[in-house]
């Protein structure tokens, strides 16, 4: 917050509402002492979105920055439009040039699978659900996707695992990833 220019005192008074606080434990209704908050903030915290936005705003900034002074790398579609990022209140999307590196190996080690999938998991299906909870759509679009996320798992070779194992929970064998179809009917019954 400092970097954002907000002055030291209102600073000094956010800090104290985080380290501040304190919690106890309530067992068959009765509650049980109290203990420190020791790192960050507590889950539903009314101050974490606010926080968030101030972290995502100095990343903007830096960003810029970095752009303004060449050490930014664009992606190829975007280095034209001068877009190197852009920020949700929630997420932020950047776009560099990445580099791709291949392993030549017929198996993926379990944190390759791990990391792809996280990705497909994070990424892929993050703006799959967007759609999905949006839109009924049809068979031929569900099986596209469920074909890029498998590709990109894969490499476009053969599946070493058949999709529907891929898409079952982590305790029972799977990677927890989502099944279009199903989790489009999921989400419009949501709606």
């Amino acid at each position: 917050m400092l970097g954002l220019g907000f002055p030291l005192k209102f600073v000094g008074l956010i800090m104290e509402c985080i380290n501040s606080a304190s919690s106890s434990i309530s067992v068959n209704g009765n509650t049980h002492g109290f203990f420190k908050i020791r790192r960050g903030l507590r889950q539903g915290d009314p101050m974490a979105p606010t926080l968030f936005i101030f972290c995502i705003e100095y990343l903007s900034r830096l960003l810029n920055t970095k752009t303004k002074e060449g050490s930014f790398h664009f992606h190829k579609n975007c280095s034209e439009l001068g877009i190197s990022h852009l920020a949700f209140a929630d997420d932020i999307l950047l776009f560099v040039r990445g580099m791709l590196v291949r392993i030549s190996s017929n198996w993926l080690t379990s944190l390759e699978v791990n990391f792809l999938s996280e990705l497909i998991r994070a990424v892929i299906q993050g703006v799959e659900s967007f759609w999905l909870q949006a839109f009924p759509n049809q068979k031929t679009v569900l099986n596209r996707i469920t074909t890029l996320c498998r590709d990109f798992l894969w490499g476009s070779k053969f599946a070493k695992v058949a999709w529907a194992d891929i898409c079952k929970p982590i305790n029972e064998g799977g990677l927890g990833l989502r099944d279009a179809e199903t989790w489009n009917n999921a989400l419009l019954c949501k709606a």
